[in-house]
Formats: C-alpha cells, structure tokens, sequence
C-alpha cells in the first residue's frame, strides 16, 4: 500500500507598502507572544526605503531607482512599461521619485516589471529559508495590505497574478517542487473612513484604487490565482469604522496572525463554506433528473434553460 507523505504546511506572511509592513510588525509580536509557534516566515515589499526589524526580510524596489534606466531606454522593458511612462510623465520627475509610489498604482507595477527578476530571486530565497527553518512541504502565501495605497493595492494583484506566470513561478521556484507553493490569501484593510480625511483629490485615488482592487481581486479569484480574499475596514462588532491609520494596522495585524495561529479550524469550515461556494457560484441544476435524461422526443427537459444556466 502505497504511503502518503504528510502534509507540513508553513506561511510566507508578507506585508505589501506601507500598512501592511506597519502590520507586519504587529503579527511579529503578537506570533512571538503567543503559546503555539507556527511556521512563519515574515517578509516586506515596498516601493518605500524600509528600515531594518530583526526576523523581517525586506525588499525595496524604489520608484526612482527602478525607473532611471527606463527613462534612458524607455522600449526595453516591454510595452506596458512604456505605456506607464507615457502616460505617467508628469509623476516621473527625478525629484519627486524618491517617496514612493504617491497612490500611483502604475508607478509600482512599472518598478515591479523592472525589478521583476530581483523581486522572484528574493522570494525563492525566502521559502529556501522556510525549507531549512521548518522542514515543510507546503507553503501558503499570506499577503497584507491596505486597498487604498498606490505599492500594496498595486502588489496586492501584481503578485498573484505573475505566480500564475509560467516564467516567474519557475523562477520562484527555482531548485524547489513545483508543488511546493499554494494560492496566495489576501488580507487587505479597506481605509475607506481614513480616505475622507484626505482632501478631495486624495481622497478620490484612495477610494478609486479600492475600487479598482475589488474588481481585480475579483477576477483573480475567478482564474484561481487567489485562494481566499479578506475584506477589513468597514465596521466592527461596534459598528464603528476603521477611521485612523493605527487602527487599521492593528486589525490587519490581528488578523493576519489569527489566520496563522487557528488555520487548520478555519480551513475546516471553509471547506463546507466559502470553498463549495466557490465551486458552485455557477451551478444551474445540472444533474436533476429532467436535464439528465432525455424526452421521448429525444429533447432534453432542461433545454429551455436560458444559455449560462439559472441566474
């Protein structure tokens, strides 16, 4: 009889732009203090300079650094980068380019596309150190962020989306099973009370790159490039909203370590929740009796089912 090798699932918790490397260092402490000790490695992604934590692997992709060899040479990192410098000129100028991504969500995804070997090289090296601190054969990423943002609203889809890349998931996974990396959680904190505290036209970017996250998400989802997706921000039990920045960090940071700490009872129950609706947000009744089996005139009863099933 055939053995099957046990499952040993470890987490690559990463914290993308500003919140979610905020919150990262709240998951820190709250993991540290806790009685069980999960198999957890934290990394951070920002487009932002990041200061040093110890037991946090960074990586920085600044906006300004990214784009110098792009502005010389604009066609030779392919036709969207190109696109994102035409149509982003105005933000492009070398002494605006050293804060980030300003709520652009285009100037992330042109640093990533640039630095998009670097950012694969540095994750491979984050589950290589998974592998050696914790022996797992299964690794699910864990991404955290605020929707508003211009980096982790950005990073938020670019990254799901490019693991579903041959390219870029073989590089990924460099040395390592093609099994070894499951479908990306997302946990993102809606900043939706804080965006109003913004003038009208900041306001407008945050609120439009929630929007836009949504959307995206949505469809990730869909194509199976996200396992899960966690909306925060709206209310708590209270009622009351996510109104300042601290807050917001702080649920993203609960959070995200109670998805780690209490996985395997969650993960239980969305099997028989959100996983089976997921399988049958399409279903139409297809196996009833009178859409399997055929009339005596030889039609299907179920045919006069509107094309695409029941709504």
């Amino acid at each position: 009889m055939q053995q099957t090798t046990p499952i040993r699932t470890a987490y690559l918790l990463m914290g993308l732009g500003g919140a979610g490397g905020a919150a990262l260092e709240i998951v820190s402490d709250l993991l540290r203090t806790s009685n069980a000790s999960p198999a957890v490695h934290l990394a951070r992604i920002d487009t932002d300079m990041i200061p040093a934590v110890a037991g946090i692997d960074a990586f920085c992709m600044p906006v300004g650094a990214a784009m110098e060899p792009v502005m010389e040479t604009p066609g030779s990192f392919g036709s969207t980068v190109s696109e994102i410098v035409e149509g982003f000129e105005d933000y492009l100028d070398p002494d605006d380019m050293e804060n980030g991504a300003r709520t652009l969500r285009a100037l992330t995804q042109a640093a990533a596309l640039v630095k998009r070997e670097e950012l694969a090289a540095f994750l491979n090296n984050c589950l290589r150190k998974i592998l050696t601190s914790h022996g797992a054969n299964r690794v699910i990423p864990v991404l955290i962020s605020s929707s508003g943002g211009g980096t982790g609203s950005a990073l938020s889809v670019l990254l799901p989306d490019s693991l579903q890349e041959p390219g870029f998931r073989a590089r990924v996974l460099e040395g390592l099973s093609p099994k070894l990396l499951a479908k990306p959680v997302l946990i993102v904190a809606e900043p939706f009370a804080h965006a109003l505290r913004n003038s009208d036209e900041q306001a407008n970017d945050i609120l439009a790159n929630a929007y836009a996250l949504r959307l995206e998400t949505a469809e990730l989802e869909r194509r199976g490039a996200l396992k899960y997706v966690i909306h925060l921000g709206m209310t708590n039990e209270s009622g009351a909203m996510l109104d300042t920045l601290e807050e917001l960090w702080l649920s993203l940071g609960a959070t995200a370590a109670r998805l780690i700490l209490h996985w395997q009872q969650l993960k239980s129950r969305f099997v028989d929740t959100l996983d089976r609706a997921a399988r049958h947000h399409r279903y139409a009744g297809k196996n009833l009796p009178e859409q399997c089996f055929s009339s005596g005139s030889g039609e299907s009863r179920g045919s006069d089912l509107p094309e695409g099933g029941l709504s």
